[in-house]
């Protein structure tokens, strides 16, 4: 069932739950973020220049992913959004899982999800996930999102150095 996370009712959250999109608009990928005790934080204060990343903390070592802007005259477009996908279990039901695909643009939400839907590229991704996150309940990808000529680019997991894998 589809419903915006104003919507839910109370035994809607110990449901198997899909959030898709940022933290700022929707109050269950917020929640769940904070609740799941993965390493990774997204900052969005989109009133201060810069101040628009994912944030990974890891070992002591706090690492920052931000977009990449480009310049095309007066116009700033997106050339690479960076975007978080997250499996985590569900905190009120142990028994379902938390999905989270959110990017730091719409763009970014958009790639997380292509990565396990795009036929191209969706049985290897989901087979590194699988290889990758051994017995962990909890894991996370950290991915950049290509866009070329305004088209949103689906990424393969196994291709380098356009993601990490967190749990």
């Amino acid at each position: 069932m589809r419903i915006g996370s104003s919507k839910m009712m109370p035994d809607d959250y110990s449901s198997h739950l899909v959030s898709l999109g940022g933290i700022y608009w929707n109050a269950i990928a917020s929640s769940a973020l904070n609740e799941l005790g993965l390493p990774i934080r997204q900052v969005a204060n989109w009133d201060t220049k810069g101040r628009q990343y994912f944030e990974v903390a890891e070992d002591g070592t706090v690492i920052q992913y931000r977009p990449v802007p480009e310049k095309k005259g007066d116009l700033k477009i997106l050339k690479k959004d960076i975007a978080l996908f997250a499996r985590a279990v569900n905190s009120f039901n142990r028994k379902r899982s938390i999905t989270i695909c959110n990017g730091m643009y719409a763009r970014g939400t958009y790639g997380a999800v292509r990565a396990l839907t795009d036929i191209r590229f969706r049985d290897r991704n989901a087979q590194y996930l699988r290889e990758g996150s051994g017995d962990s309940d909890n894991y996370c990808i950290l991915m950049r999102v290509p866009i070329v000529n305004g088209a949103t680019l689906t990424q393969g997991w196994t291709d380098g150095d356009n993601f990490n894998l967190f749990e």
